[in-house]
This record gives C-alpha cells, structure tokens and sequence, in this order.
C-alpha cells in the first residue's frame, strides 16, 4: 500500500506492515477485505477520492490511499460592546454561533472589567483568528455613569452673604463663586459664603467629584444679586477728615449742626472757617466739603469741630485733626 504525503503509518486492519520510503508491505495477508487504519500528520485528513478499505485477492494486491491538508476556519472573536454602570447586574450582548459555544458571562455591578469566554465547538476544524487555544477570553467594561448636578439655589441672601441649598450626589460635593458665567478655580464644602461685596452680581456653582461608579460634574451656574448695604445707624456724634478734602459726620440724632474749620501754626490760629445749617433729618453719617476759601497757607495742623451751633458752642465729639 502506497502513502502520500500527509501520512505517517497504515495498517491493514489490526495489522501492521513493513515502511519502506512511503510504500508498506504486509504479509501472510490472505484473501477478504481490509479496512485502512491511517495515521495522518497534524494539519492532514483522508481525501475524499481515496480508497477506505481494499479486497485483497490474487489479481488486487496493490492500492494507493492518499491525504489532502485539512481545510480550517477561521473565527473572527465578536465585539464586546462595554455598558454604562445602573446599579443592576450586567453582562455582555454576545450570541453563540454555529463556532463557540459561551462558557463564562457572568459579569458584575460595579465599574471594572470582566471575563466573557467563549470556547470553539470543533477545535479540530475551527481556530481563533488570533489564537490557538480552543477557549477564547475577551473583556466587558462597565464604565461610569454620568451624574446630574442640578444648579444651586439659595436659603438666604444679604448684602455680604449668600447661602445655598445643600446638594447631595455621588461622590464629594463643594461649593464656588465667580463673578463670571464661568466655574472657578476655587471651591469650599460650606454652602454659605461671606465677605461677598453689596449690591453685586455673582454665580454660584456646585461640583460633585464622583466615586468609583459615578464620572464628577459641575452644575451651571446660579446667578444671584447681593442685597444693598444696610446703612450703619451712628450711636455717637463723631468728625474724622477723609481723603478727599472732605469731613464725615455721624450724628446719632436728628438736627442743625455745624463745622468750624481751623488751621494753625505752632499752635497759633492763622485761619478760620466756619460751614453753617447743616442739617440731618434722621440719625446717620454725611460728608461737607472743606470750604475753597479756606486758607491754610503756613499752617502746620488743621482741625475740624463738630458743634450743634454757633449760638451753642459746645463739642458734641472729639476734634479731627490733620
């Protein structure tokens, strides 16, 4: 019996034969039929056009078999399509086919990264794309969901503090502001802040940092107006200069008043000035002007006096001095 390539022994039933090159010999065969026992290299299977068996007889002693190199397909592995975190159990969208059955899909709750195996129903006919093994381990992702951050509202505003309604989410939550439609650069944990400017325009915002299966966001951000400054009700008379050639009066109480304007030199008056009818309706604060013609030429100290009226010459506070 005569081999071809592809094949590595043969025997004629249960028995064997002598190898010469690719030709064996049996003996002590007698006549019947015999069904071929072949060995086929790796990669080899019998060709369809060659003989199964052989009836042996005086004239049919000889035969040929032959093998052609198996015909293997290819299996491109599926797509595995991640899936965003719900809080349930998920798992991949694959199908088996006609190629591999699925062995593991178990997946998970939480954001990672899980085994889907997928394993080939005839791993002598069929083979991976990439791989030789028969099991074939591809990975589902469970990625972080989004989180909603709804903009900040207030409890309270006054004219230097704001407070916002405390927000809940996944993850830490802060608090900014800005003067600008744009998220700052700065947050705090407090949802109350101080210090702010009256009568301004500011945007307020919230950040969530996120957590293991939440991604972070940042609101829009909330714009809100600080109130206007509540006046300051003086409980003393008092003068001080400022620094517009100016004097500030506070007066705890209603009426007419006056300032008298005196500059000096070496203690010795040298000029004199007096503003009349100055008048407050209700306790609080106003500036005068210190009068033009006021000379204070050579002067080395000049005081101001806050006094109810020249017919009533007495202090109502201490002098200011500059």
């Amino acid at each position: 019996v005569t081999g071809g390539e592809g094949i590595t022994d043969i025997k004629l039933g249960n028995i064997s034969g002598t190898k010469s090159e690719n030709t064996y010999t049996f003996t002590n065969v007698y006549a019947g039929e015999y069904t071929f026992d072949i060995t086929y290299a790796e990669g080899y299977e019998k060709a369809a056009s060659s003989p199964q068996s052989i009836t042996v007889s005086a004239d049919k002693r000889t035969e040929t078999v032959t093998a052609q190199k198996k015909t293997i397909t290819e299996i491109t592995a599926p797509t595995i399509a991640s899936k965003t975190y719900t809080g349930d159990r998920l798992t991949a969208d694959v199908a088996e086919s006609e190629y591999y059955t699925i062995t593991a899909n178990e997946g998970g709750i939480n954001v990672g990264d899980y085994d889907v195996v997928l394993t080939l129903k005839d791993a002598e006919n069929t083979k991976w794309t990439d791989s030789a093994e028969a099991a074939k381990t591809l990975t589902f992702k469970i990625t972080k969901a989004n989180q909603t951050v709804s903009d900040p509202t207030t409890a309270s505003v006054t004219d230097t503090t704001v407070t916002l309604n405390e927000v809940t989410g996944q993850g830490t939550v802060e608090y900014g502001v800005n003067t600008t439609n744009e998220a700052p650069s700065q947050w705090q944990s407090s949802a109350k802040f101080t210090g702010l400017t009256a009568d301004t325009q500011y945007y307020f915002f919230v950040k969530i940092s996120g957590d293991d299966n939440y991604n972070g966001a940042i609101s829009e951000g909330t714009s809100v107006k600080t109130a206007e400054a509540t006046p300051v009700i003086p409980t003393a008379y008092d003068i001080k200069f400022t620094d517009n050639n100016k004097v500030s009066l506070a007066s705890p109480d209603n009426g007419e008043y006056c300032v008298i304007f005196a500059a000096y030199k070496n203690n010795a008056l040298v000029s004199i000035k007096t503003v009349e009818n100055i008048t407050f309706t209700s306790a609080g604060t106003q500036t005068v002007d210190i009068p033009a013609e006021f000379d204070i030429t050579g002067a080395d100290t000049v005081k101001a006096f806050f006094w109810r009226g020249l017919t009533d010459m007495t202090p109502l506070c201490s002098f200011a001095q500059k």
